[in-house]
């Protein structure tokens, strides 16, 4: 059972200004990484907001469409100034369909079915798995292999494996398909990060269509908050776009990687157990001085 929310804290962090900015920087990190921005909403939504785990993921999938649509928008302008090829479609019709199925019909359902706890965990666990990938580790950041790509009768099993950690987690799939596309089908990482956002779309949409129909309120999207969140994602969704091409993620990538970890274990239900371990020692220590 979560403790009750603080309405002194609900009242601070759900500002419109505050929401704006949660907007703003999953939009950023959305867009900038192609993970659509479910990594930044979830934990947010749960943690500062104190929404329900299962409320907090399909709301997350509803306000990544914004991200999402956005950033493609920019990806293909920015694209066809340069006469390049970005979105690579041919792919986004073999994985965007099985995606779509996952997402509805194993995701939302699976989600459904699990404790707040349970999912809490299993979304603390893929954020590690995300800053892990963002520091370099599984292969992430490394040139492309030499083997030769992943046949394309796979893409089926991995768009309905992205589809369904979508729907479950909130999160789009941008955090599997990245580096499928990038590592398994060997594209470009900026063809990859694009590629992304038009599978996690398709995934959102399904996702959201599907939690839209449920009874139970806590587990149906709070679109109160996915609406006041928008202008700061749309914002957003351009701006990490444009960084995108410009920027060299290397340092950022670290940063954000930091930032997740802290999420994840506040998500794992250990950040309070390391704070209480560094206060006991804290104590610990001081009333050693005194005694001396």
């Amino acid at each position: 059972m979560e403790p009750p929310p603080s309405p002194s804290l609900i009242s601070r962090v759900s500002s419109p200004l505050s929401l704006v900015l949660i907007g703003l920087a999953a939009g950023i990190v959305g867009s900038f990484f192609g993970l659509g921005g479910g990594v930044v909403f979830v934990p947010l939504f749960t943690l500062f907001l104190r929404r329900p785990i299962h409320q907090s993921t399909v709301t997350s999938l509803a306000a990544m469409q914004v991200i999402a649509l956005v950033s493609i928008l920019t990806y293909e302008f920015q694209a066809h100034l340069h006469g390049q090829e970005l979105v690579r479609w041919s792919m986004v019709w073999l994985l965007a369909p099985a995606a779509v199925l996952g997402s509805s019909l194993l995701g939302i359902p699976l989600g459904r079915r699990l404790r707040g706890q349970s999912l809490r965990r299993i979304f603390g666990l893929a954020l590690l798995l995300v800053a892990s990938r963002m520091l370099g580790w599984f292969g992430a950041g490394s040139p492309p292999s030499e083997s030769a790509p992943w046949p394309l009768w796979v893409a089926g099993p991995c768009g309905v494996l992205m589809g369904m950690a979508s729907g479950l987690l909130g999160v789009g799939g941008g955090f599997l398909a990245v580096p499928m596309l990038a590592l398994g089908f060997q594209l470009d990482q900026h063809n990859a990060h694009a590629t992304s956002l038009v599978i996690v779309l398709a995934a959102s949409v399904a996702g959201t269509l599907r939690a839209q129909q449920g009874d139970d309120p806590e587990r149906k999207p709070d679109w109160n908050v996915a609406l006041h969140v928008a202008p700061g994602a749309i914002a957003g969704a351009i701006a990490g776009s444009m960084l995108a091409a410009a920027v060299p993620p290397g340092s950022l990538r670290s940063a954000f990687a930091v930032v997740l970890s802290v999420f994840a274990l506040q998500m794992l239900g250990l950040g309070q157990a390391i704070a209480a371990g560094a206060r006991l020692i804290r104590s610990r220590v001081r009333g050693g001085r005194v005694s001396d």
